[in-house]
Formats: C-alpha cells, structure tokens, sequence
C-alpha cells in the first residue's frame, strides 16, 4: 500500500519513518527491528523513482498544454523539481510576506502540531498512556523528516494538518491507563480554574481558529487564522437550509 501511495502523492517518502515508528510498536528485541529494516528497504525502489524524476521546465510546459482543455495550469513552482521549489520556498517566506504572515504561520504551527505534542507528552509523564516499547521513547526523532514539505511546498495549512495527523495516529496508538486518566479527569473538575480554563480553550479551538490551506501565509491577502470556523459552519447550514425551504 505505501508503495502505491508513495507513486500517487511523492509527499508520502517524507512520512516513511513515522510508519517505521508505528511498526516498533512491535518490536521486542535488536533482531525485530533489523526485520522490519529488511522489509522496508523495498520502499528504497518507489523512493529513488520520486526522486529521479523530480521533472523539469520541458514536462513543466508539455503538461500545461494537455491541461488547457480543463482550463488548468500546473503550479509555477513544480515546474522545476527541487530546485526551483527551494528558491521558491525563499521567495515566498522571504520577499512576498510581512511579520503578521509570519506570525499567522507560527500560530498555525502551535495551534496545529506543538499543542498535541505538549499534551500527549504530559500524558506520557503522568503515565496516562506508555509506548508499547523502549525503542519508541525517542520518538520525535523519527518525525524530522517530515519538515521537509515546508520546503517543498508554500500551503502550509495542509503540511501543518499532515504532520498532526501523523502525531496523533502515533500517540493514540499507545496504551492507556485508565486509572491514571480517571484520576486526573477528577483533579481537573475538581478545581474550578482549571474547569474553567480547560473549557475555554476547548471552546475556542474549535470556534475561534481556522487552519487553512495557507495557514494564514497568503502574501498579505488579509486572510487570518482567528476567523469563526465550526459556527460559521452553523451560519452556512441556516442559510442552505431557508433557501432551500423557501424554494
């Protein structure tokens, strides 16, 4: 399936070893991970392919000209592999943008990735939930890699929600404690402050923030994160829902 996925969408080579780190989850000894090394050095073959033909200005402009009858065109920075796609990456982050696209872009990355790892971490500290194997206690090792699509690729909104997405499927993979959950679900409620600021925060990541395909770094268009995202949602639904009564 990776194999097949990697051919479809090249993106996937850069979350290779997020799958490795889901595979540990099985591993009991040194002699287990040099197995599961050998079966995924097939995926060595689909990985050198993406990045032979990483294309050219040739293939850039031949695809444009079979894309003209549906009225699209290829995005400028694919049309010249890895190359082009770093003096993108400089383009974009360091000559069309201002500080507040910056900031939107740092708030995103919080809001998107570092807030999973600072609760699933404190999960791990107070033993709520335990990797399934040593081998896995240096795990955001295996997630550098995945850096890589910030420089392959200006919508960031979309590199943000992968990686998140690889985040949790790891953590919530892991095995969790019941007991230690109950226990500080009660400390929580508990104590009225921190009731309230866990519900607040609640509130506001899911009606007061928007990750977008930009992440807010849309070259000064006006576009920002703290936008209404689940309600404005609501206010499309009331709207669909009177016209198409009134019709």
């Amino acid at each position: 399936m990776l194999i097949l996925i990697i051919l479809i969408h090249e993106y996937q080579v850069l979350f290779l070893s997020i799958h490795f780190l889901l595979t540990l989850s099985f591993a009991n000894n040194r002699k287990t991970i040099f197995r599961f090394i050998r079966i995924y050095s097939f995926l060595l073959i689909p990985t050198i392919l993406v990045l032979f033909f990483i294309g050219d200005e040739n293939q850039y402009e031949k695809l444009n000209i079979i894309l003209q009858k549906f009225d699209l065109i290829v995005h400028p920075q694919l049309g010249g592999g890895f190359y082009k796609a770093i003096g993108g990456f400089y383009k974009w982050h360091f000559y069309y943008f201002n500080y507040l696209d910056f900031i939107n872009l740092l708030i995103s990355l919080f809001l998107g990735i570092v807030i999973f790892y600072l609760l699933f971490q404190f999960f791990l500290e107070k033993k709520i939930i335990t990797l399934h194997t040593q081998y896995q206690k240096n795990y955001f090792i295996f997630f550098i890699p995945t850096i890589a699509c910030f420089l392959l690729a200006i919508d960031h909104g979309r590199n943000i929600s992968l990686i998140s997405t690889h985040i949790i499927a790891f953590y919530v993979i892991s095995k969790l404690n019941n007991d230690n959950l109950l226990k500080k679900k009660n400390e929580i409620l508990n104590n009225s402050l921190s009731k309230f600021i866990l519900f607040f925060s609640i509130f506001f990541y899911i009606f007061m923030w928007k990750l977008d395909q930009m992440a807010g770094f849309t070259e000064s268009s006006g576009q920002m994160i703290f936008q209404s995202s689940l309600f404005a949602e609501f206010i499309k639904l009331i709207k669909y829902l009177y016209q198409f009564l009134d019709e």
